[in-house]
């Protein structure tokens, strides 16, 4: 959620489709600055432009130790059809694909069913979203998890702190 500066004449709701990525552009756009002097590889935009993702993406890595809780708490019950492994969603305007590691993927037409209540992947039928979804995975560059040496140690017990670190 957005609130404009009143000088930006802008209230009330959007119907596009937007993204936590478009919020830096956004911001620096009110200032009169334009993203890509700041950060050249970024991918969000200004929500002042009238443009519209053709899709939007967020993830969840790292699924299954959050079912390690649950079966750590309840080791009577199965929780394997909840172990998607590393979840990446896929959303437009009127269908949203969950890529899984685990190959559990699932696609939701959004107009007929909006909460998303039944899966209709068929790989026979949809497969044309899983090769899309992989080919996305290929070109986006990997970040790595390590610390760059320049963290003096007081950043480093931060980083430790708030959990990032071991």
């Amino acid at each position: 959620m957005i609130k404009y500066p009143r000088d930006v004449g802008l209230v009330g709701r959007t119907q596009r489709l937007v993204s936590t990525i478009d919020l830096m552009p956004t911001i620096l756009s009110l200032l009169g600055k334009e993203v890509y002097d700041y950060v050249p590889q970024a991918q969000g935009r200004s929500l002042l432009e009238d443009c519209e993702h053709e899709f939007v993406i967020s993830q969840r890595s790292n699924f299954s130790e959050g079912i390690d809780f649950w079966r750590r708490r309840y080791p009577d019950h199965s929780f394997e059809k909840y172990d998607m492994g590393n979840l990446i969603c896929f959303k437009s305007r009127k269908k949203k694909f969950v890529w899984s590691s685990k190959g559990k993927h699932a696609l939701f037409d959004l107009e007929v069913d909006p909460s998303e209540t039944q899966n209709i992947y068929d790989h026979s039928k949809h497969a044309d979203y899983l090769e899309r979804a992989e080919t996305w995975i290929r070109t986006v560059p990997k970040v790595s998890g390590i610390i760059p040496e320049q963290f003096d140690e007081a950043i480093r017990r931060h980083l430790r702190g708030l959990g990032y670190i071991e």
